[in-house]
């Protein structure tokens, strides 16, 4: 400690053992920990303790009794802090050069902020606006940046006025450490106590500006650079990089060089002081060469790999298992909102997971905001518009969205116009459809931005008709079909509201000293399935091919090369297409360096900036200047000039679309990274000739992250799906229900030997299932199905839709669902991966993105993605999803909330035990379509039982039964009938099974067409089968069963030749030792009791 005495001159005389250890933290963490200067460090930080503490911590403006002390909440608030001490630090006003008022202090011993359930690390004085640290810097450090930038130091100015009169670049940092570390090493740093406190909202709208110690350095061609910490969570990242964006916004608007640095990372939270403590000055001042403009923040930052070597961390591998599940709170009927409000004092994210028909949604529309101590309550549903809840739809502003004209059906409901429809509802804005296809194009940055600041708003010739009122707040004339921003703003104004989760932006968090006891905002989302958690945007051929022409134009072809080698594989026919292994194999960029992989994210991001420009200057409107005309001739001629403008803005919007066409899209950088990075964080497909690019959904990780509080309202969601989703972890989530009553009014039955019944149906298999809806609708007075959309009839559900959030079937005594909502396996698999890799992140303290993706402990993230899909991760996902979905279509028909007998049909071969759990008390039966109606049944089915129905005719009528009285009575060949017949029971039935399946199988392949075999089939033959063939006795007697009782008659021969050559022979065995016996018994005795 022999530099102690650098501290020994007023005001750091040493009173007592506290604050000696106070003087020591001080040089411990500035001087040690941030590399600062001494000298530095005794012109701007102070030791206090005791009364000091008040008197640096209140002001003239702090609230004090009548005798002149201080109010008691102010002496409890600092009585810690006063007793155990801290430091104060504090710059200069950077006009007058005298010490500010204002500072921050950090205690020893912090207090607790109640809300948020941790410490606050620092103070500020009560009363005093909020300012930015200008720090006092000695003479060397002046005369250090003076040879710097060739600027003689003028003796008569203080250090920051120098700056501004100079013109000089500046840095702005959160943290006054920061600063300080980055003015000792010769940069002008400027801090800043929070990432959002460099600017103020401005009164009227929702735009910013620069706060005004800031604002004195907004000059013309000054360069300004935002350096804030890189943290290792990704929502952070994004809150960060959305307050630094407004901020260089500001600067650029005022003609300044605006850029920003990206701090690489490891994975830890790195700051300015850590970064040049552990690298030096040098590189620091390196990492200027990488600055970029503030445009293209968004798209740069986080993903700068690591220039520098990392720190060695445990080699130790251990697999990631989920943490354990939060427990679930069971409440009685009537104490939901008790319930409610303690899981929310304790936990971000409540998922109150009542069973379908408990009324979650009828709660929420009742509730004032008040009632949950909060400010605002937004209702997130993609039915928003049309609520099935009257509570909701009464009480719930509903949020308008942007639309250039919306569509009201026979029933009322108001949604967007489909094909072949017009609009009957007037639109908000007619330039809606740019923003569409920017938002198609990937643009959603820019498409989300601020209407001040878009390049669609920005140039649109009624922009301030729109948002009705001038700059100054003057109010503007009302244009119809352009009103989005004043509507909008109009609807922000109630305390509920409506709307969707993609049109609802993240909420801009104030900086506060005092924490609070009312939440501004709680989010309720009405079905966490509305949310898939990725973002997925397809690129067609054309757009890569246009891709590749404007990489030639800008002369970076070469950089690019492997674009044409994307564009190559996009030919590809195969019927699954390529995943991302497979392109990655194909596409080597891990192998580049680090310099090549910045560069080449740079350029395509510039490339994007460039295309942007373009778009700003063909957007901007064209229209008559009428500034120099008087009123007289401006009123003379009113109505020519109104169709003069209005001829020009058509002709400019028709040029503008034109140019988005040949626009291309915003892809190159997401490509770059997952070609480079691994598959976790960023996925590629290549399906039916597109590209499609999975990747997280960074708005709604956003939003979530800027709410004060989510409730999701699923009764089929988990812990893992909001995890996975919305970016949470487990301990900042809690799941609570109604305690569930017994069923005894609901009968599930499950309906086998449908076989698969996927989108793609044979002309037999769509009249069986048609029969099974018509039997089914005799037999119930209000009956409804849901089936798979590509294939339900006119009036009747799909699934993805009807079977959640509907009231179509509340009133049903009998409901079908047809066949297992699986959704697309190779999305489900991006999604998964991302996910699961996301989840992971936000897990495990341990985790830290390298290369973007996850690194455990040594287990890397391509190694720990590659476990997941492999083992029972991915496939108890899949389960999860179908098993939800089922759930929720059951709940359609309101079994809880009625006492009439409920029949749900699920026509399906699948499991379906969970169902039990999930309704405690139902009854679970199991039937088969034949035995519903024969009609039903499949091909073999159909035929035996008319032939038994035509025997028991012939008996009746007392005529003799033989094979042509049968023919001649059904209509079928006599051979065919021998054939049947002899199958019923006859004792050569065994050899006849036999001999067709050693046809199957040894028949020349080429003579059947396995191309016309679904996705499902082929997997079945050519996986599942093999798979079972390998396996147990048991496993193979399931192979030869699946066969026998699974596959239609009519997709045998073509299933069994596409099994692969080497599994045939076992397959034949199998079925010698295996082949049932009795498999046709029931038509044997049904037969015998005829004759």
């Amino acid at each position: 400690m022999q530099n102690l005495h650098l501290f020994d001159r007023e005001p750091f005389d040493i009173q007592n053992h506290e604050e000696k250890l106070t003087q020591a933290k001080i040089y411990q963490e500035w001087v040690i920990g941030s590399g600062v200067d001494p000298a530095i460090v005794e012109l701007n930080v102070k030791a206090l303790i005791g009364d000091e503490v008040y008197e640096y911590l209140t002001s003239e403006n702090s609230k004090r009794l009548n005798t002149g002390r201080l109010a008691s909440n102010l002496l409890k608030r600092y009585e810690l802090a006063a007793n155990d001490g801290g430091w104060w630090v504090a710059g200069v006003d950077p006009i007058t050069g005298k010490r500010m008022q204002w500072g921050q202090f950090k205690p020893n011993s912090p207090r607790v902020d109640i809300k948020k359930n941790k410490p606050i690390k620092y103070e500020a004085p009560d009363g005093v606006p909020t300012r930015v640290f200008f720090l006092e810097i000695p003479r060397h450090i002046w005369e250090l940046i003076s040879q710097k930038y060739n600027c003689p130091i003028d003796s008569s100015e203080h250090f920051w006025g120098w700056v501004i009169k100079n013109n000089l670049p500046i840095t702005v940092m959160e943290g006054a450490k920061k600063a300080a570390a980055a003015l000792t090493i010769g940069v002008i740093a400027v801090a800043v106590s929070g990432v959002y406190n460099a600017t103020r909202k401005i009164e009227e709208g929702d735009s910013r500006e620069l706060v005004p110690d800031l604002q004195h350095f907004a000059t013309p061609n000054r360069s300004v650079f935002s350096c804030f910490d890189t943290d290792k969570k990704a929502s952070t990242r994004a809150y960060v990089a959305k307050a630094s964006k407004v901020m260089l916004q500001a600067f650029d608007s005022a003609g300044c060089d605006a850029k920003f640095i990206s701090l690489p990372s490891n994975g830890d939270k790195v700051g300015a002081d850590d970064f040049i403590v552990n690298h030096g000055g040098e590189k620091f001042h390196e990492l200027y060469k990488y600055a970029r403009n503030w445009s293209i923040y968004k798209s740069f930052l986080g993903f700068a790999k690591n220039l520098f070597t990392p720190k060695p961390r445990n080699s130790n591998k251990r697999e990631l298992t989920p943490p354990t599940k939060p427990i679930q709170a069971e409440y009685k009927a009537g104490e939901r909102l008790e319930a409610l409000l303690e899981a929310l004092s304790h936990h971000k994210f409540v998922l109150l997971g009542d069973q379908v028909g408990f009324g979650k949604s009828t709660f929420i529309g009742k509730l004032n905001p008040e009632d949950l101590n909060a400010k605002n309550i937004y209702y997130l549903s993609p039915t928003h518009r049309n609520p099935t809840t009257p509570e909701v739809a009464a009480r719930y502003t509903d949020l308008p969205v942007r639309n250039n004209g919306l569509y009201k059906d026979e029933k009322g409901n108001i949604r967007w116009a489909q094909k072949g429809e017009i609009p009957n509802l007037p639109g908000n804005c007619t330039r809606t459809p740019i923003f569409h296809e920017l938002a198609r194009k990937g643009y959603n940055e820019e498409v989300r931005q601020t209407a001040s600041v878009n390049p669609i708003c920005k140039t649109c010739p009624v922009f301030w008709n729109c948002r009705g009122t001038t700059l100054d707040g003057t109010p503007t004339k009302r244009i119809d079909n352009n009103t989005f921003l004043r509507d909008r703003k109009l609807a922000h104004s109630a305390p509920l509201i409506r709307t969707s989760i993609e049109s609802l932006a993240p909420f801009e968090k104030e900086e506060t000293e005092q924490p609070s006891t009312t939440y501004e905002n709680i989010l309720v989302i009405d079905e966490l399935s509305q949310i898939t958690g990725v973002e997925v945007q397809n690129i067609t051929k054309k757009e890569v091919d246009l891709t590749i022409a404007k990489l030639a134009k800008a002369g970076i072809y070469e950089q690019f090369k492997w674009v044409g080698q994307l564009r190559e594989l996009m030919n590809d026919t195969s019927r699954y297409g390529l995943d991302h292994d497979e392109i990655c194999n194909h596409i080597a960029l891990d192998q580049i360096s680090d310099s090549e992989y910045l560069g080449m994210l740079g350029a395509a991001s510039e490339l994007n900036v460039n295309l942007l420009e373009e778009l700003l200057h063909v957007s901007e409107a064209d229209r008559i200047d009428v500034s120099k005309m008087g009123h007289s001739e401006r009123k003379k001629y009113r109505a020519i000039l109104r169709t003069a403008n209005k001829q020009l803005a058509s002709e400019q919007l028709k040029k503008l679309r034109n140019h988005l066409e040949d626009m291309i899209p915003n892809w190159l950088a997401t490509a770059i990274k997952a070609l480079r990075e691994g598959h976790s964080l960023n996925y590629l497909r290549i399906k039916h000739g597109e590209l499609e690019i999975t990747k997280p959904d960074s708005h709604v990780r956003a939003l979530m992250e800027s709410a004060d509080k989510i409730i999701i309202l699923d009764a089929t969601a988990t812990i893992n799906d909001v995890v996975r989703k919305l970016g949470a972890r487990h301990i900042d989530c809690f799941a609570l229900r109604q305690e569930l009553p017994q069923l005894t009014n609901l009968t599930i039955v499950q309906v086998r030997g449908m076989g698969h019944l996927g989108k793609q149906r044979s002309d037999d298999k769509i009249a069986r299932i048609n029969a099974l809806k018509a039997e089914l609708a005799t037999r119930h007075e209000q009956f409804g199905s849901i089936d798979i959309k590509a294939c339900k009839n006119e009036g009747e559900g799909h699934w993805g839709l009807d079977n959640r959030g509907s009231n179509e079937y509340k009133f049903c005594d009998g409901l079908l669902l047809v066949g297992d909502p699986y959704k697309d396996i190779g999305a489900m698999k991006a999604h998964f991966t991302i996910l699961e890799s996301i989840r992971a992140m936000n897990e495990y303290p341990e985790v830290a993105t390298n290369a973007g993706g996850v690194k455990a402990l040594g287990l890397d993230s391509r190694q720990y993605i590659e476990q997941a899909l492999t083992g029972e991760k991915f496939q108890s996902f899949i389960a999860a999803d179908v098993a939800s979905e089922v759930i929720q279509g059951v709940g359609r028909t309101r079994p809880y909330n009625r006492d009439e007998p409920i029949t749900v049909y699920i026509a399906t071969d699948s499991d379906l035990s969970y169902l039990q759990q999930a309704y405690p008390g139902c009854t679970i039966k199991t039937t088969t379509a034949f035995e519903i109606t024969p009609q039903a049944g499949d091909r073999v089915q159909r035929l035996k039982w008319n032939i038994l129905e035509a025997a028991r005719k012939l008996h009746d009528e007392g005529k003799k039964i033989t094979a042509v009285n049968i023919a001649n009575s059904i209509g079928c060949h006599k051979s065919r009938i021998s054939q049947i017949c002899a199958e019923f029971g006859g004792s050569k039935r065994f050899l006849k099974s036999l001999i067709s399946l050693l046809k199957a199988l040894y028949r020349d392949i080429k003579l059947f067409d396995s191309d016309n075999l679904d996705d499902d089939e082929l997997w079945f033959a050519q996986k599942y089968l093999p798979l079972l063939l390998n396996g147990s006795d048991e496993e193979q007697a399931e192979a030869v069963e699946l066969i026998i009782t699974q596959i239609p008659p009519e997709r045998l021969e073509a299933t069994l030749s596409a099994i692969p050559t080497e599994y045939k022979a076992k397959l034949l065995i199998a079925f010698l030792r295996y082949l049932p016996s009795d498999i046709y018994n029931q038509f044997g005795m049904r037969l015998h009791g005829i004759t």
